[in-house]
């Protein structure tokens, strides 16, 4: 005899309880695995770990939702309750246990991009910002300057979720948010400096020597775009001014590196509909060098053909051609093909600009936060973050740090649009013909 379906479905509903039990456990004891495990694990393999975890409880806590099962399950915990994180706090928490413990560089470029020297020498040069006391406090976070630089790095490292690193840290997810918006203020207050063109000819020296090995005389650096996306914003916030061509939505960062990759000048911020002849005319580089002189107006080099070359910065078909910006030669209509000085000049002004894409690809390389689709509502941070990670990009530089050889494999995705500049194409003449010459003279 069947039973009635009252009591089937009551039946069925505790067999359901009993399973999403199980598999509560389950997910409990992972959590706790990763607890006892934490110093063992590579980032990636806790925020998999973490993930999986979180989605499974979500998918169990709409479960319980939608088939009523607080009654069968009674007599157990919570399931929401069972596979919530626990807390910890500062004096548990993994950042605490593993600085007490681990001095393996390796373990700290893992998880922080940077030894524990580094790590200590950028502390101390941040603390003033992070540690503030009293009055000049504010609003910022009563907790040590080593887990808010601790904090930051991470979730840049590894596009950690707020929660995430909170927990690793002991505190909870809104603690991490704002102590990850310090950093970055402090970052960009503090170490501005180290993203800055030297006008001087003493500081610009070692960059035009290292492009001279190159091939390129006189050259001060390589321009180049990227774009950091951000997610579709609600519908009554069209914001067409931040898609570009193929529908993405984001912003564009400008910038300036010398052949090590490091950046000499961070222009970010501009919506993700501009194109390079559109951004480079406001820019403040672009400022430095037209109207006040600052930039590029120093003593020119002159070319194995005697020519009086003066001080430039090159870049890609898509920017527009000046006569301190050479760009390659392009086919037109008329003429479809290049002559073997124009090759040659291509060739090299090729190799020397590949730097740019190079700083691009280790830049993404080392903070993976920023190959990750942005919230939209975040997109006015996203620029203090990306020159953030800029300026700590060119501190591993300059501390010897070994960077990832990666680069940027973007395709051109910006029109080209080039406007004849007779002086500009006279200068750029100039130097492939001495780039020519130069090769015919080798052995």
């Amino acid at each position: 005899m069947m039973a009635p379906p009252n009591r089937r479905a009551k039946l069925k509903r505790e067999e359901l309880a009993a399973v999403l039990s199980v598999v509560a456990t389950v997910v409990v004891i992972v959590q706790q695995f990763l607890i006892d495990n934490d110093m063992l694990l590579l980032p990636s393999q806790t925020m998999a770990l973490e993930a999986s975890v979180q989605a499974t409880t979500l998918a169990l806590t709409k479960l319980h939702m939608m088939f009523s099962l607080a009654e069968a399950v009674s007599h157990d915990r919570n399931i929401g309750d069972k596979v919530g994180c626990s807390s910890t706090n500062i004096s548990t928490c993994w950042f605490h246990r593993f600085t007490s413990s681990v001095t393996e560089d390796k373990e700290w470029r893992d998880n922080f991009r940077m030894t524990a020297a580094t790590f200590h020498a950028l502390l101390e040069s941040l603390r003033p910002a992070l540690d503030q006391t009293g009055e000049e406090q504010g609003e910022m976070l009563p907790i040590p300057a080593d887990y808010k630089l601790g904090m930051a790095l991470y979730r840049l490292a590894h596009g950690a979720t707020f929660k995430s690193v909170g927990q690793k840290f002991g505190m909870g997810a809104s603690c991490a948010c704002k102590a990850f918006d310090e950093v970055c203020k402090a970052l960009n207050d503090r170490l501005y400096h180290l993203s800055e063109l030297p006008s001087s000819p003493e500081g610009l020296l070692p960059i035009i020597d290292s492009f001279a090995s190159m091939g390129m005389p006189n050259c001060c650096g390589v321009i180049g775009y990227t774009r950091f996306l951000v997610e579709s914003p609600p519908a009554d916030h069209p914001a067409e001014e931040y898609r570009d061509p193929e529908g993405r939505y984001g912003v564009i960062m400008q910038g300036l590196v010398d052949s090590s990759g490091r950046f000499l000048d961070i222009s970010v911020g501009w919506k993700g509909a501009n194109t390079p002849p559109n951004i480079l005319p406001h820019s403040n580089l672009y400022i430095r060098v037209e109207e006040s002189q600052e930039l590029l107006h120093g003593r020119p080099a002159e070319l194995i053909n005697g020519v009086l070359m003066p001080q430039y910065i090159i870049g890609d078909s898509f920017c527009p051609l000046y006569s301190w910006l050479l760009t390659p030669y392009l086919a037109d209509n008329t003429l479809h093909f290049l002559t073997p000085r124009q090759e040659l000049y291509n060739s090299v002004h090729e190799y020397a600009r590949s730097a740019i894409s190079r700083a691009f690809g280790m830049l993404k390389s080392q903070w993976q936060l920023l190959t990750m689709r942005q919230r939209w509502e975040d997109v006015e941070l996203l620029p203090s973050v990306v020159n953030a990670a800029c300026l700590l990009h060119n501190l591993l530089i300059n501390y010897g740090e070994p960077m990832p050889n990666e680069q940027e494999l973007v395709a051109n995705e910006f029109f080209v649009a080039q406007e004849r500049d007779e002086v500009a194409e006279s200068i750029r003449d100039a130097l492939a013909a001495h780039i020519y010459m130069v090769a015919q003279m080798r052995p």
